[in-house]
């Protein structure tokens, strides 16, 4: 038998101050218990990122997806990359990029990978009101595209099916659940997510 941090006596297993919930932690234990946190729900959350048309040839993309492809790429839009279904597919190298309801499936040649926010297109969002700069309103997201001058996403939102008529940075904006219906394993992560970087 060993000492815990407390001076009780436990059992034999490893205990780290700051990374269990029964000791209070130390600053820097404190930190590194979050960071960990934080990185267990990026680790559910979607790949996104810039998926860009090579100079020449269509040998990246699977033949039956070309025209699909053509019609989203080369754009600005944020993409959600995924393993294929089909393991021929997923041992040739082929990936799923898709946009929504829209995707094609192709090798991963000059995808450029961004840090997820988490959201995706079809998410339910509440947009702040960040002192009245801007009306809140509950939206979904048709949308999402890449600012080259600020590095960072951006979002296109409809209320009722209307468009709104500027776009917004996830900071600008919350995730909104419906009443009655549980969050799925990503919008989990998400709620998660903001309530330890929140406890900071």
């Amino acid at each position: 038998m060993r000492e815990s941090v407390s001076g009780t006596k436990s059992d034999n297993s490893l205990h780290v101050p700051g990374l269990d919930w029964e000791s209070v932690a130390q600053s820097s234990s404190q930190w590194r218990a979050k960071d960990i946190r934080i990185a267990e729900h990026l680790s559910v959350l979607p790949k996104h990122g810039l998926c860009l048309w090579p100079e020449a040839g269509e040998d990246w993309i699977h033949p039956s997806d070309i025209d699909e492809a053509r019609g989203l790429i080369p754009s600005k839009r944020v993409f959600r990359k995924e393993n294929c279904r089909d393991p021929v597919l997923l041992n040739l190298g082929f990936v799923k990029y898709s946009y929504g309801s829209r995707c094609f499936r192709g090798k991963a040649t000059l995808w450029h990978e961004l840090v997820s926010e988490g959201y995706e297109i079809g998410d339910c969002v509440e947009v702040r009101s960040a002192n009245g700069k801007w009306r809140p309103i509950i939206a979904d997201i048709v949308g999402m595209f890449w600012n080259r001058h600020q590095q960072t996403i951006e979002y296109e939102l409809e209320k009722n099916g209307v468009p709104q008529p500027k776009r917004f940075q996830a900071i600008q904006f919350r995730l909104s659940l419906k009443i009655g219906v549980p969050p799925t394993p990503r919008q989990k992560a998400m709620l998660d997510r903001a309530h330890s970087l929140n406890g900071l």
